[in-house]
C-alpha cells in the first residue's frame, strides 16, 4: 500500500510504501526514476521467457549425428515453435540428442546450416524428422 505526498502541483515529491512485512519504505524521486526503468525491464524479461505451457502437439525427441568426418557447429531452427538453437556442436562422428516441437502429424520440422560461414555459402536446409530418428549431417 503506497501513499504519495506532494508539496505543490500534481507530481508527488515523496512516496511512502508499507511493504507486506510491515516495513516502512520511503521512495525519493531518484529511486522512483530507477524504478520506472527497472519495472519495464522485468516485464519484458518475464513476457519474453519461454512459456511453461506445453506445445500444442507435444515434443519430438530425435538425434543429430555428424557424418562429415570433421567436428562442426550448426545453427538449428525449430520451424514449429520458432526457436533457434545456436552453435550446436558436433564432434567428429558425434551425436547429440535434440527435442523440438511437433507438428500436427507428430513430426519435427527444422532448418539448419553451419555456423561461422557466410550465409551465401551455406544456405538454410530444411528437414523433417520422426520421433527417435537419427538425422545425419554431411557437408
Amino acid at each position: 500500500m503506497c501513499f504519495a505526498a506532494s508539496m505543490s502541483g500534481c507530481k508527488p515529491a515523496l512516496v511512502i510504501c508499507l511493504c507486506p512485512d510491515l516495513k516502512l519504505m520511503v521512495m525519493t524521486p531518484g529511486y522512483m526514476k530507477l524504478t520506472k526503468l527497472v519495472v519495464p525491464l522485468f516485464y519484458l524479461l518475464l513476457t519474453h521467457c519461454n512459456s511453461s505451457i506445453p506445445p500444442e502437439y507435444g515434443m519430438v525427441d530425435w538425434s543429430l549425428r555428424n557424418a562429415s568426418g570433421n567436428s562442426l557447429s550448426l545453427v538449428v531452427y525449430d520451424k514449429i515453435c520458432k526457436r533457434t538453437y545456436f552453435r550446436v556442436r558436433l564432434t567428429r562422428s558425434g551425436q547429440i540428442g535434440m527435442s523440438t516441437c511437433a507438428n500436427i502429424e507428430g513430426r519435427a520440422e527444422i532448418r539448419y546450416r553451419r555456423t561461422g560461414y557466410d550465409k551465401g555459402d551455406n544456405p538454410w536446409s530444411d528437414a523433417s524428422m520422426n520421433p527417435n530418428q537419427s538425422f545425419l549431417i554431411r557437408f
